[in-house]
């Protein structure tokens, strides 16, 4: 279970850059859309000391009452500044729902994740060390996480139903300050449980509410013996379709600290993003 579990919490997805459309924001009613694919669509930026890991989810399957059964995942890197995207690894996923319980197998391992009774998760296992998480959720919106070994937690806050911070606790903490667009999130696209704001990930539904709206900048914050000594900055650009979906997305990150700045750390990526219907 822990294998299955780690898998779903450790993708990693980077994105950014559109040609199609704007950000103004479409009020169009529609039904709604389910992610098909999120896929690379281009590199615009990538600089000496830019460097990120990434997942696409490909070729979701849902099932009559709109519930993911099936995902693959096609892991990439990104090697600046040559604009290099190549392959690792790919894997397929497989989720069967049942009465407070799913089945997930994944590269020929086998699990039973247990949901609460709002269907949400609330026990993980974290990593190689066999590390039990416990998640508390208020108001349907996931709320912390705290490992039972004594480490440190993470506390997230929310505004008008969007995570606006989160706060690791102890003296080399880390907290990231997000702010948001007027844009509605229709798509699902970001989750406050994955705080490095993955644009879409199948099983996030299972961690409680999603934001409401698309996150505009994130920037997080690291300590090191109380002194402020690094900070990522996100930036996020959206082009929509007529029902106010996201199809392009773009995103920028870099980083300023002693050693990095945006000049040598500017990373530009865009993601293409297709539905069900």
């Amino acid at each position: 279970m822990k294998n299955i579990l780690y898998l779903f919490l450790a993708v990693t997805i980077f994105a950014c850059s559109s040609d199609d459309a704007s950000n103004e924001e479409n009020t169009n009613p529609s039904n709604e859309k389910l992610i098909e694919s999120v896929t690379f669509s281009s590199v615009q930026t990538c600089l000496d000391y830019s460097s990120f890991r990434s997942a696409n989810t490909t070729n979701c399957i849902y099932n009559s009452d709109n519930l993911i059964t099936s995902f693959k995942t096609q892991f990439y890197g990104l090697e600046c500044p040559n604009d290099l995207l190549y392959e690792e690894q790919n894997s397929t996923n497989y989720i069967e729902h049942f009465d407070r319980y799913l089945i997930a197998s994944s590269m020929g391992e086998l699990a039973q994740i247990d949901l609460n009774d709002n269907g949400y998760i609330d026990t993980i296992n974290t990593n190689d060390d066999d590390v039990v998480s416990n998640i508390v959720y208020d108001n349907g919106y996931f709320s912390s996480i705290t490992p039972e070994n004594g480490s440190p937690g993470v506390n997230f806050i929310y505004q008008n139903g969007n995570l606006i911070r989160t706060e690791g606790i102890g003296d080399d903490r880390f907290e990231t300050v997000i702010t948001y667009t007027t844009f509605e999130n229709k798509s699902k696209l970001f989750h406050p449980f994955f705080g490095s704001l993955i644009p879409h990930y199948p099983v996030q539904n299972y961690y409680g509410k999603n934001n409401t709206n698309l996150p505009l900048t994130k920037e997080t914050n690291r300590y090191y013996e109380g002194e402020l000594s690094y900070t990522e900055t996100e930036y996020f650009t959206y082009s929509f379709d007529s029902d106010g979906y996201v199809t392009f997305l773009e995103i920028g990150t870099f980083i300023e600290s002693k050693y990095y700045n945006i000049d040598n750390s500017l990373t530009e990526v865009t993601l293409e993003i297709t539905y069900t219907n």
